[in-house]
């Protein structure tokens, strides 16, 4: 299922989000695009566009 998250945070380890203004979501380094990288405090994508704001994922493991 793919929906849509605001980022909260980015550390060298993981990407947090919140979704429907409810639920934080984790994307571990491990998961994320092998063009991506981390500098001075944020991910930096493939294109060299910073990953902040609104980002669409994929949910694959949730736990409750």
């Amino acid at each position: 299922m793919i929906v849509g998250g605001i980022v909260t945070l980015s550390s060298p380890d993981h990407v947090a989000l919140i979704t429907h203004a409810l639920f934080n979501v984790s994307i571990p380094r491990t998961q994320m695009p092998d063009d991506w990288r981390f500098e001075e405090s944020v991910w930096i994508d493939g294109k060299g566009n910073v990953v902040e704001g609104e980002l669409e994922f994929e949910i694959t493991q949730y736990s409750h």
